[in-house]
């Protein structure tokens, strides 16, 4: 007789790792890969949208129904099993985009993960905010696009001299 395992969702996701694998193909200098690489990473992205799915939808369904971040998170849910229905592209650059449709896919659900959990992202570094972290709000945008976020103090940009 075998033990049942633990749920899934029941252990916290680190999204800060998957969201480091992510960094190699949508990096500020891309590199175009060699197709074996390339392979790799639609191997791991697609396993991390895999185990991301199921938790996000456990989490956006135990939310009221009209609650917008459970409705945006179906939503994205929905965009990442498109992404994974896409099939492999003709040529090398055609895959590195494919590839980079889906690492944007993993992203968008570590933020609906994180949205719903109540983790609170650093806007500058892209890692979490604990609980013991000093932290600030941090204004970016201008005018009736601005928005407010939070930042680590050691991450916020230093203000120049008036």
């Amino acid at each position: 007789m075998t033990a049942a395992r633990p749920e899934a969702t029941r252990r916290p996701i680190d999204t800060a790792v998957l969201r480091a694998d992510t960094a190699e193909i949508l990096g500020p200098e891309p590199v175009l890969p060699r197709y074996e690489r390339v392979q790799h990473l639609a191997f791991t992205y697609r396993g991390s949208i895999l185990l991301l799915i199921p938790i996000v939808e456990k989490l956006s369904h135990d939310l009221p129904g009209d609650e917008i971040r459970g409705r945006c998170a179906l939503a994205g849910i929905g965009e990442a099993r498109r992404r994974l229905d896409e099939i492999e592209a003709v040529g090398l650059a055609g895959e590195v985009r494919r590839i980079q449709r889906l690492a944007r896919a993993v992203l968008a659900l570590c933020d609906h993960y994180d949205s719903l959990t109540g983790v609170i992202m650093c806007a500058r570094c892209d890692r979490p905010i604990g609980p013991d972290d000093v932290s600030m709000p941090y204004d970016f945008g201008v005018g009736e696009d601005a928005e407010t976020s939070r930042v680590h103090g050691a991450c916020m940009p230093a203000r120049p001299c008036d």
